[in-house]
Protein backbone atom coordinates (compact mmCIF):
# COMPACT_ATOMS: atom_id res chain seq x y z
CA UNK A 1 0.00 0.00 0.00
CA UNK A 2 1.46 3.12 -1.13
CA UNK A 3 1.45 6.37 1.52
CA UNK A 4 -0.93 8.38 -1.51
CA UNK A 5 -3.48 5.39 -0.93
CA UNK A 6 -2.66 4.46 2.73
CA UNK A 7 -6.00 5.24 4.33
CA UNK A 8 -6.23 7.74 7.88
CA UNK A 9 -8.59 7.68 10.42
CA UNK A 10 -10.61 10.77 11.18
CA UNK A 11 -13.50 10.34 13.42
CA UNK A 12 -14.40 7.05 12.60
CA UNK A 13 -13.98 7.88 8.90
CA UNK A 14 -11.22 6.90 6.23
CA UNK A 15 -9.04 9.13 4.79
CA UNK A 16 -6.84 8.86 1.63
CA UNK A 17 -3.12 11.08 2.11
CA UNK A 18 -4.63 14.07 0.13
CA UNK A 19 -7.81 14.45 1.97
CA UNK A 20 -5.36 14.69 4.94
CA UNK A 21 -3.53 17.19 3.52
CA UNK A 22 -6.28 19.23 2.15
CA UNK A 23 -7.96 18.91 5.61
CA UNK A 24 -5.01 20.61 7.36
CA UNK A 25 -5.09 23.12 5.12
CA UNK A 26 -7.70 24.01 5.15
CA UNK A 27 -8.13 24.19 9.40
CA UNK A 28 -4.78 25.68 9.88
CA UNK A 29 -4.79 29.06 11.46
CA UNK A 30 -1.29 29.55 10.20
CA UNK A 31 -2.18 29.06 6.74
CA UNK A 32 -5.32 31.17 6.85
CA UNK A 33 -2.94 34.25 8.54
CA UNK A 34 -0.74 33.51 5.81
CA UNK A 35 -3.78 33.86 2.84
CA UNK A 36 -4.60 36.99 4.60
CA UNK A 37 -1.61 38.63 4.35
CA UNK A 38 -1.54 37.96 0.63
CA UNK A 39 -5.00 39.78 0.83
CA UNK A 40 -4.07 42.43 2.76
CA UNK A 41 -0.63 43.12 0.19
CA UNK A 42 -2.66 43.13 -2.28
CA UNK A 43 -4.90 46.06 -1.40
CA UNK A 44 -2.36 48.07 0.24
CA UNK A 45 -0.96 47.41 -3.80
CA UNK A 46 -4.34 48.69 -4.93
CA UNK A 47 -3.81 51.71 -2.38
CA UNK A 48 -0.33 52.55 -4.02
CA UNK A 49 -1.46 52.01 -7.32
CA UNK A 50 -4.33 54.93 -6.48
CA UNK A 51 -1.28 57.59 -6.15
CA UNK A 52 -0.85 57.65 -10.04
CA UNK A 53 -4.63 59.08 -10.01
CA UNK A 54 -5.52 62.78 -9.88
CA UNK A 55 -6.49 63.88 -6.76
CA UNK A 56 -9.75 66.41 -6.37
CA UNK A 57 -9.25 69.07 -3.37
CA UNK A 58 -11.42 71.53 -1.95
CA UNK A 59 -10.84 74.18 0.51
CA UNK A 60 -12.46 76.53 2.18
CA UNK A 61 -12.47 79.65 4.26
CA UNK A 62 -14.87 81.34 6.67
CA UNK A 63 -13.62 84.25 8.48
CA UNK A 64 -15.64 86.46 10.69
CA UNK A 65 -14.21 89.87 12.09
CA UNK A 66 -15.99 90.64 15.04
CA UNK A 67 -13.39 94.12 16.45
CA UNK A 68 -15.30 97.28 14.97
CA UNK A 69 -13.04 100.31 13.98
CA UNK A 70 -14.66 103.62 13.25
CA UNK A 71 -12.28 105.42 10.75
CA UNK A 72 -12.59 109.18 10.27
CA UNK A 73 -11.75 110.80 6.96
CA UNK A 74 -12.21 114.61 6.63
CA UNK A 75 -13.40 116.57 3.86
CA UNK A 76 -10.50 117.14 1.16
CA UNK A 77 -8.02 114.93 3.06
CA UNK A 78 -7.67 113.19 -0.47
CA UNK A 79 -6.99 116.02 -2.47
CA UNK A 80 -8.73 118.70 -4.49
CA UNK A 81 -9.61 118.25 -8.16
CA UNK A 82 -10.98 121.20 -9.89
CA UNK A 83 -11.79 122.92 -6.33
CA UNK A 84 -14.05 120.19 -5.39
CA UNK A 85 -12.71 118.94 -2.19
CA UNK A 86 -12.55 114.62 -2.01
CA UNK A 87 -14.33 113.65 0.36
CA UNK A 88 -16.68 116.72 -0.29
CA UNK A 89 -17.75 116.15 3.90
CA UNK A 90 -16.19 114.35 6.95
CA UNK A 91 -16.62 110.51 5.86
CA UNK A 92 -16.73 107.83 8.70
CA UNK A 93 -15.84 104.48 7.82
CA UNK A 94 -17.00 101.42 10.09
CA UNK A 95 -14.26 98.72 9.72
CA UNK A 96 -14.92 95.34 10.95
CA UNK A 97 -18.15 93.17 11.38
CA UNK A 98 -17.49 91.67 8.21
CA UNK A 99 -17.54 88.22 6.98
CA UNK A 100 -15.40 86.60 4.64
CA UNK A 101 -15.44 83.43 2.76
CA UNK A 102 -13.39 81.93 -0.01
CA UNK A 103 -14.10 78.52 -1.52
CA UNK A 104 -11.27 76.50 -4.19
CA UNK A 105 -11.60 73.33 -5.94
CA UNK A 106 -8.80 71.75 -7.40
CA UNK A 107 -7.59 68.49 -9.58
CA UNK A 108 -3.95 67.98 -9.04
CA UNK A 109 -1.36 65.63 -10.43
CA UNK A 110 1.94 66.53 -10.10
CA UNK A 111 4.44 65.08 -12.33
CA UNK A 112 7.28 65.14 -9.57
CA UNK A 113 5.89 62.54 -7.71
CA UNK A 114 4.76 59.88 -10.32
CA UNK A 115 8.36 58.85 -9.86
CA UNK A 116 8.32 58.34 -5.83
CA UNK A 117 4.80 56.42 -6.81
CA UNK A 118 6.40 54.02 -8.96
CA UNK A 119 8.98 53.32 -6.26
CA UNK A 120 6.20 52.74 -3.77
CA UNK A 121 4.41 50.40 -6.58
CA UNK A 122 7.29 48.20 -7.09
CA UNK A 123 7.43 48.17 -3.16
CA UNK A 124 3.87 46.85 -3.08
CA UNK A 125 4.43 44.55 -5.92
CA UNK A 126 7.14 43.17 -3.97
CA UNK A 127 5.42 42.61 -0.65
CA UNK A 128 2.17 41.13 -2.91
CA UNK A 129 5.19 38.93 -4.26
CA UNK A 130 7.06 38.05 -0.28
CA UNK A 131 3.50 37.47 0.86
CA UNK A 132 2.38 34.73 -1.19
CA UNK A 133 5.69 32.80 -0.89
CA UNK A 134 5.16 33.28 3.01
CA UNK A 135 1.84 31.76 2.22
CA UNK A 136 2.80 28.78 -0.03
CA UNK A 137 6.10 28.00 2.30
CA UNK A 138 3.09 27.58 4.82
CA UNK A 139 0.99 24.89 3.13
CA UNK A 140 4.13 23.45 2.15
CA UNK A 141 5.11 22.97 6.01
CA UNK A 142 1.45 21.74 6.68
CA UNK A 143 1.51 19.11 4.12
CA UNK A 144 5.25 18.06 4.75
CA UNK A 145 3.81 17.57 8.41
CA UNK A 146 0.60 15.73 7.45
CA UNK A 147 2.92 13.57 4.87
CA UNK A 148 5.33 12.93 7.86
CA UNK A 149 2.74 11.76 10.25
CA UNK A 150 1.23 9.05 7.47
CA UNK A 151 4.59 7.85 6.97
CA UNK A 152 4.63 7.36 10.83
CA UNK A 153 1.83 5.60 10.82
CA UNK A 154 2.85 3.44 8.15
CA UNK A 155 5.93 2.75 9.77
CA UNK A 156 4.26 1.36 13.26
CA UNK A 157 1.66 -0.61 11.08
CA UNK A 158 4.60 -2.13 9.38
CA UNK A 159 6.20 -2.70 12.79
CA UNK A 160 2.50 -4.39 14.14
CA UNK A 161 2.41 -6.04 10.89
CA UNK A 162 5.75 -7.76 11.31
CA UNK A 163 5.15 -8.38 15.27
CA UNK A 164 1.86 -10.12 14.12
CA UNK A 165 4.45 -12.59 12.17
CA UNK A 166 6.72 -13.38 14.31
CA UNK A 167 4.40 -13.82 17.59
CA UNK A 168 0.93 -14.54 16.36
CA UNK A 169 0.16 -16.10 19.22
CA UNK A 170 0.63 -12.51 21.89
CA UNK A 171 -2.15 -10.51 19.06
CA UNK A 172 -4.82 -13.24 19.35
CA UNK A 173 -5.33 -12.73 22.24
Amino acid sequence: MSSHTAKLRNRGKDLILEQAVQLALQNNHDVRIASLNVEEARHAKQVTRSAYLPVLRTESTFTHVTDTQFIGISAGALGVVDGSRIPSRTVVLSQGGKTFETSGIGLVQPLTELFKVKASNDVARAEVEASKAQAHSAENQIAFKVRQLDYDILIVQSEQQGLRIFRPNEFSR
